[in-house]
């Protein structure tokens, strides 16, 4: 763990990451617990077979990410 400590104190110096909160940390390192389906929607970007709306499998992978549970996400 020291280790680890190190190499982002050599990131980001000791002093702004004793300002930070661990949850403020957690989000910065491994993202948002919750993820915004809707928000992936709106931001992704289909290449080549999937640009269509009306992809079935488009529909389908949507669908199932709406479904899960956010530990599955």
């Amino acid at each position: 763990m020291a280790e680890v400590r190190r190499g982002i104190e050599f990131i980001a110096t000791e002093k702004l990451l004793t300002n930070l909160s661990w949850r403020y940390a957690e989000e910065r390192c491994c993202g948002k617990v919750n993820i915004d389906v809707e928000y992936l929607k709106r931001w992704t970007s289909y290449e080549g077979w999937f640009t269509t709306e009306t992809n079935q499998v488009r529909l389908w992978f949507w669908e199932i990410m709406e479904d899960m549970s956010e530990e599955d996400k």
